[in-house]
């Protein structure tokens, strides 16, 4: 058993699978009490019990995160079983890939529903309704936010929401003590991306992208990225003049 004076708390929201899921087990193997949410709550209870045997432990707090009632009522559970919580990671997302053929305002509003509202309800309840604050908040986002491209759609706008959320929020909870920082993994094996039909660079396996993460989780940088030779690239994207950028988009838009 990890010493009690270094075993620290977390609350992963979007935790039944993919990332979420591969970091929460890394956490807890390193002696860490983990809360996990998510929908699926078969999911989370098969999640910690492979925490059974690990230094730490996996507790399942079951949760649609669009839902504020559903967010304050395991907010006073998440409490109750692990006491103060170190860090909050929100992590919920839904992606389906949109090119301009399948764009669709049920499916887009689905995914903003999700993606941004998940992390706003999930803020509010940080900031109001937890006894004690947490040390840090971290928000999932993705380097399909840095810049609008094509076929990026419903998801990447999200992802951008968040990203400016998150920059614009930091300077005022680092007053109150608070770190807000932001996680931008490149292409990961999960159930998210298995839905994409085009070539992925590096594609990482989910096990390895959660322990880059798990290396600055408890304390790094503002935005976790990986892996450079993607991410650096689209970074410099961020930079172009909005024309050129467009022309760009252009030459990578697929024919009709």
């Amino acid at each position: 058993m990890a010493e009690k004076h270094s075993q620290k708390t977390a609350w992963i929201i979007g935790a039944s699978s993919g990332i979420g899921r591969a970091l929460a087990l890394k956490l807890a193997s390193g002696g860490h009490r983990i809360a996990v949410s998510a929908r699926s709550a078969q999911q989370l209870q098969e999640l910690a019990a492979e925490s059974a045997n690990m230094a730490g432990e996996i507790i399942a707090v079951p949760l649609d995160a669009t839902s504020f009632e559903q967010f304050q009522h395991a907010a006073k559970q998440v409490e109750k079983i692990l006491g103060s919580v170190d860090t909050v990671l929100h992590n919920a997302a839904i992606y389906k890939p949109m090119p301009l053929k399948a764009f669709n305002a049920p499916e887009a509003n689905r995914i903003f529903s999700l993606n941004i509202e998940s992390v706003t309800n999930g803020l509010d309840i940080c900031l109001n309704a937890l006894t004690t604050k947490p040390r840090q908040i971290i928000i999932t986002t993705s380097p399909s936010g840095y810049r609008g491209m094509p076929g990026g759609g419903a998801y990447g706008a999200s992802k951008a929401a968040l990203m400016n959320l998150a920059e614009g929020l930091h300077a005022e909870l680092k007053s109150q003590s608070i770190a807000m920082r932001i996680i931008n993994p490149g292409f990961v094996e999960t159930p998210l991306t298995s839905q994409n039909r085009f070539h992925m660079p590096f594609l990482m396996p989910v096990d390895k992208a959660a322990g880059r993460i798990e290396k600055y989780f408890w304390n790094g940088p503002f935005e976790i990225y990986f892996p450079k030779r993607l991410i650096l690239p689209l970074k410099i994207m961020r930079i172009l003049p909005t024309a050129l950028l467009l022309r760009l988009s252009k030459k990578l838009t697929p024919p009709n």
